[in-house]
């Protein structure tokens, strides 16, 4: 949001994940990466941590659907935002605010998997 609180676009977001010695056993880590401000959205910390754990850790998963799921937070999907998140209550009292309201995705253009998709059909397009 700006000083006048009017929402600001951006359509570049760099961020860093962080693998765990003990990956697949523990979850990927996401943050904004240094010098990019976290997007306004209940799942994303001031400190720039993103909060992925709605949808729990499963070591069956691979890397490229977590990438999807984070694809998918920013783009306030409802299966991937989680208004009950302590991350940022501002943002969560917003997105419920004005989620029935038609804007969400903010971004509709289709991402290379469903989440409800096996990653065995993952593939990348361009």
């Amino acid at each position: 949001m700006s000083p006048d609180n009017s929402p600001v676009y951006y359509d570049r977001f760099d961020i860093e994940i962080q693998i765990p010695s003990d990956y697949p056993l523990s979850s990927p880590v996401a943050k904004m990466a240094t010098g990019y401000k976290p997007i306004f959205h209940p799942n994303f910390w001031t400190s720039g941590l993103i909060c992925t754990q709605h949808n729990k850790w499963n070591p069956g998963e691979n890397l490229a659907l977590f990438i999807i799921r984070l694809a998918k937070m920013f783009q306030f999907d409802s299966i991937m935002t989680d208004p009950g998140n302590p991350a940022n209550t501002d943002a969560a009292k917003w997105y419920k605010s004005v989620l029935n309201k038609g804007i969400f995705p903010t971004d509709n253009k289709e991402l290379p998997l469903s989440i409800n998709e096996s990653d065995d059909d993952f593939e990348f397009s361009q």
